[in-house]
């Protein structure tokens, strides 16, 4: 077995011809330079050297000429190879210098192995001559000379090489960006990451202000996707497979991205994880892209409604499980068909030509379709068809959506015949209740006629009683005549309050009441109020507290009614506290569009009203309950009053009240 010692600092190199010889049947030594190729051989001669020509420490030139100097080595054939920017003057040279081969890389294997065989076949050859040894200064004017032409050439080979690797890293950047693809590497002894500029795009990071690290990977991911991800590479470390897991990135401000990672784990000899090389891809778009597919399939899927696809020619590709129900067709009977085999031939034949008119338009079409289930039975469909157009404009499908109307054909048949019904009694009612408003009318007039005499008949009367009451108080009279005038005066007053009370809900009633829209002070309204109740209040020695707050001085509207009002509740007021205060309040709550809202109210200390009460204390005789129609009196109209007044001037009414405690 030959025995070859290879020389080369680059280790692939060394790699590729040693396995290549070893395959070959060669006994192979392997050296890194000239130094420790001299060394090598000299405990172990080979039959034949094969060198590289630039090496650091001692070149191949260099090795060559000592090694033909070498008394117990220069017979030993020797071959000196490199790289394809060598010129004709170095093949010389190498020659010069007594090598037997100078080849060219890169090697091609079969080539090399048909050398190496010539080159010890000539070794074994008897009288081979010996190349005459080149003096000292020649040899190292020709080594120098040969060393600057290769090192130029190399230089300029190397500038090239690099140019294409600049080229090459703007290209991968460049697809990178577009493909929104980063890659990054992981040093895990370490624990130092290396990142793509399009990793740190994707993390939305400026990579002059952030150090890419292991830890600042793992605070970026989703706390929810964090344990996820950690589990899944570590995983990976573990069986020696590939990493690859989609998760989340939570972003400043709470914005979520969606990212695709992948990568692969290189090992040492003895089984440690070294390095991880791997990408990750921002497919935040495509997620949502094939949410949206998702959802639209969902969509069409589990529309109640048939969809059906075709092709330009009509047949079938595709229908939705609505189409199965509905027709009773299964899908693998369908597809490929045209839907012509659901016709029942009572469709018109114009609604076709109109249909396949507006399709070759590229318009949409709509219109009924009657057609027969697989059973047999017929039904009528409401159809919407569409065109599906391409980018470039082109109609490769068409799509329709179909819902079974049978049924509400029937419920419109029978609904026109209800229809016409209701029209006939429809009109009949109206005849009655035109009547009836006319009688109604008639009733009103009649109505706000009585009213207007009945509060003429009524009053008129009242005043000349009220009158000479106050006549026959001027009088000198007994104590016990003045008593009873003064008990006739009261009960007259009452009399004439309740007639008034009575007159006035039935003036609201019939629609008879006027608001009045007029400037008014307010103080004078409240104050009148507080003349009216003062001396009950103070007779029962009850305080009167008077807030109007920011209320304006002037407002507009009917002070006669407002008036009323607040004598209705401030009476009450008096009427059911026994001690403590009544204050009355005013607030405006809003004033806008030239309009003030106001809010009005009086808050006592009296007996208070149950809950349950509240409800029907506004309504017209109705008071909380019977004993107190006997201790206080009264007719429960004031406050129905009170409440129609507000609703007549654009307002409401409303309590809130504590037994024991007091109302408001």
């Amino acid at each position: 077995m030959n025995h070859i010692l290879v020389v080369d600092d680059q280790e692939s190199s060394r790699y590729f011809l040693k396995v290549l010889l070893e395959e070959n049947d060669f006994r192979v030594t392997a050296a890194g330079d000239g130094l420790e190729a001299l060394a090598a051989a000299r405990r172990d001669p080979p039959d034949a050297i094969v060198s590289d020509a630039l090496m650091p420490n001692m070149d191949g030139f260099a090795l060559c000429r000592t090694w033909m100097l070498d008394a117990a080595l220069g017979h030993i054939p020797f071959v000196i190879y490199s790289a394809t920017y060598t010129e004709p003057a170095d093949a010389r040279f190498a020659l010069t210098l007594g090598a037997v081969r100078f080849l060219i890389k890169p090697l091609k294997p079969k080539e090399f192995l048909a050398e190496i065989e010539t080159v010890l076949k000539e070794r074994a050859v008897p009288g081979r001559d010996r190349a005459a040894p080149l003096d000292e200064l020649t040899f190292h004017t020709l080594h120098e000379s040969t060393l600057d032409r290769k090192l130029e050439a190399k230089l300029a080979q190397l500038e090239v090489t690099n140019q294409k690797l600049r080229d090459s890293e703007r290209q991968l950047k460049q697809a990178q960006r577009l493909a929104k693809i980063g890659s990054w590497e992981l040093n895990l002894p370490t624990n130092s990451l290396h990142w793509s500029d399009e990793v740190f795009r994707i993390f939305e990071l400026d990579k002059t202000h952030f150090r890419a690290s292991r830890e600042a990977f793992l605070a970026a991911i989703h706390p929810e996707d964090r344990a996820m991800v950690i589990s899944a590479y570590s995983r990976s470390l573990e069986t020696r497979r590939l990493y690859e897991i989609t998760h989340r990135l939570l972003l400043p401000g709470g914005r979520v991205k969606v990212v695709h990672e992948q990568c692969e784990t290189f090992y040492s000899a003895e089984g440690e994880p070294l390095r991880s090389v791997g990408t990750v891809q921002d497919i935040t778009e495509r997620t949502r892209n094939e949410d949206q597919l998702r959802k639209l399939s969902l969509a069409v899927e589990q529309s109640p409604n048939s969809v059906v696809i075709t092709d330009v020619d009509g047949n079938i590709e595709y229908v939705n499980d609505a189409f199965v129900a509905t027709t009773g067709y299964p899908r693998e009977e369908v597809i490929g068909q045209n839907p012509r085999f659901l016709q029942t031939g009572k469709t018109p034949a114009e609604a076709y030509t109109a249909m396949w008119q507006a399709l070759h338009q590229g318009r949409s079409w709509k219109g009924e379709l009657y057609n027969r289930r697989k059973d047999g039975s017929e039904f009528i469909e409401f159809a919407i068809i569409a065109p599906l157009r391409q980018p470039d404009g082109r109609i490769s499908h068409y799509v329709a959506v179909k819902e079974d109307i049978t049924e509400k054909k029937l419920v419109d048949l029978e609904l026109d015949a209800h229809r016409h019904r209701l029209e006939e009694l429809v009109q009949s009612r109206t005849e009655d209740l035109t009547w009836a408003r006319e009688q109604a009318d008639a009733a009103n007039q009649a109505k706000s006629s009585f009213l207007a005499n009945m509060s003429h008949e009524i009053r008129t009367p009242m005043n000349a009683i009220i009158g000479l009451t106050h006549l026959l108080q001027q009088d000198g009279l007994t104590p016990k005549q003045a008593e009873r005038l003064e008990k006739i005066d009261d009960a007259e007053r009452h009399l004439l309050a309740i007639i008034n009370d009575i007159l006035d809900l039935s003036k609201i009633e019939a629609g008879q009441m006027q608001i009045e829209d007029v400037d008014f002070l307010l103080s004078a309204v409240v104050d009148h109020v507080v003349s009216i109740v003062g001396q009950s209040a103070r007779e029962k020695g009850l305080q009167l507290e008077v807030d109007c707050g920011s209320v304006p001085l002037w407002l507009r509207g009917d002070p006669t009614r407002l008036r009323q009002a607040l004598l209705n509740f401030a009476g009450n007021a008096v009427k059911f506290s026994e001690k403590g205060s009544i204050a009355l309040r005013a607030k405006m709550l809003d004033d806008s569009d030239g309009e003030m809202l106001m809010r009005f109210e009086v808050q006592d200390c009296g007996v208070g009203i149950a809950p349950e009460q509240i409800a029907r204390l506004f309504e017209a005789f109705q008071q909380v309950d019977n004993s107190t129609t006997r201790k206080y009196g009264g007719t429960g109209l004031g406050l129905a009053i009170t409440r129609r007044l507000a609703e007549l001037m654009g307002g409401e009414v409303g309590a809130d009240s504590t037994p024991g405690v007091g109302s408001t």
